[in-house]
């Protein structure tokens, strides 16, 4: 059953219009819809505004950088390193607003500087529904001394459309490989060689600390442990260092930094290494643009697994070596194992013959 219309609602031409007073306060203004159902709940809302003003005096206002920080402060989970990365990618766009003022068009330049960083819709997403769910909160559950909660109504947050991503990983051979890296700047390219030695994904790159090394005690060598919050699957993370990436590693000490790899501009977490400067070094080495492959950064982690098995390296090992593996693996490896792990990784570390076969478009 439909609705009957209240006093105070005026359909002029198509839309809804209010024109009401309401506890000696009086509401104008458009609805902006021609659903009758829709204005009613415009009107509620403008209704219910009053009303919590009158009892409860004017509603605080909080910047989103007061309710990121509130966020990471109070709740309890394992991926909160992974929130506050997020957290610190959207704060340039949106930390000085106050929670009311966040929506779909103010969130916009954000969602461009990442398209233009040449990430996915995807990982734009992840930002954008830990921003929705921050928002939520707001809406719900957290309340100031006066009892009201921090915002009156959550937006609604669109996530952007998936798309087709068929796009196929586009190994490097060696001599795309040093083409490419020689365009690149010291630092991104100090970090684009790790992660071809690793395996690791763009993001646990960024966020790798020094907190994270431990010693193989007897052994003389190191590994890092990535906690599982930082993780796409979840799990702890072993990254075991051959000798290049050992090399990179042992430069980079004393960095005066919690990080490995840290912006050199801010010091702080990069954002990404899928930068302007990989895309434009990408075209510049004459690598492909358009078509069926893919150009980002994650095309690394391809080949390191592609040259693992061109090396001979046994599944298994393949396995641990690129992080996909199931069950908490970090505290089970031995000395030797380690070891072992060690020395099928620098089976990377030499320029081999290759085969490079790719389907011709």
């Amino acid at each position: 059953m439909s609705k009957r219309k209240p006093p105070g609602l005026k359909l002029r031409g198509e839309t809804w219009h209010i024109d009401k007073v309401y506890r000696g306060v009086r509401i104008r203004g458009s609805c902006e819809t021609s659903s009758l159902e829709i204005a009613i709940e415009v009107l509620e809302i403008e209704e219910e505004k009053i009303r919590r003003i009158q009892l409860h005096g004017v509603r605080t206002h909080h910047t989103f950088r007061e309710a990121a920080t509130y966020y990471l402060k109070t709740k309890k989970k394992r991926s909160l390193a992974t929130d506050a990365w997020h957290f610190e990618l959207v704060e340039p766009f949106i930390g000085n607003l106050v929670l009311e003022d966040i929506h779909d068009a103010t969130l916009r330049p954000f969602i461009e500087y990442r398209y233009a960083s040449q990430v996915k819709p995807k990982s734009i997403n992840a930002t954008l529904e830990l921003v929705r769910h921050l928002l939520n909160l707001a809406a719900s559950k957290w309340r100031d001394a006066a009892g009201q909660t921090w915002l009156l109504q959550a937006p609604m947050i669109s996530m952007e459309e998936i798309g087709d991503t068929s796009a196929k990983p586009y190994p490097l051979s060696w001599k795309e490989q040093s083409s490419l890296f020689s365009l690149l700047g010291k630092d991104l390219a100090e970090a684009c060689e790790f992660k071809v030695n690793t395996g690791l994904r763009d993001e646990e790159v960024c966020q790798l600390k020094w907190a994270w090394e431990h010693e193989v005690v007897g052994y003389g060598i190191s590994i890092f442990i990535i906690p599982g919050g930082m993780v796409k699957n979840a799990e702890d993370r072993l990254v075991i260092l051959n000798q290049v990436a050992k090399s990179i590693v042992d430069q980079r000490r004393g960095n005066n930094s919690d990080w490995v790899f840290p912006s050199p501009r801010t010091g702080k977490p990069r954002y990404n290494l899928n930068n302007s400067c990989w895309q434009r070094s990408w075209r510049r080495a004459g690598l492909p643009v358009s078509g069926q492959w893919t150009r980002g950064v994650h095309n690394l982690k391809h080949t390191f697994g592609r040259r693992l098995r061109a090396a001979g390296v046994v599944f298994e090992d393949r396995q641990v070596l690129r992080g996909h593996t199931n069950g908490s693996i970090t505290t089970h490896y031995s000395g030797p194992e380690i070891l072992n792990l060690i020395e099928a990784a620098n089976k990377v570390c030499q320029m081999r013959p290759e085969a490079v076969l790719r389907r011709v478009v």
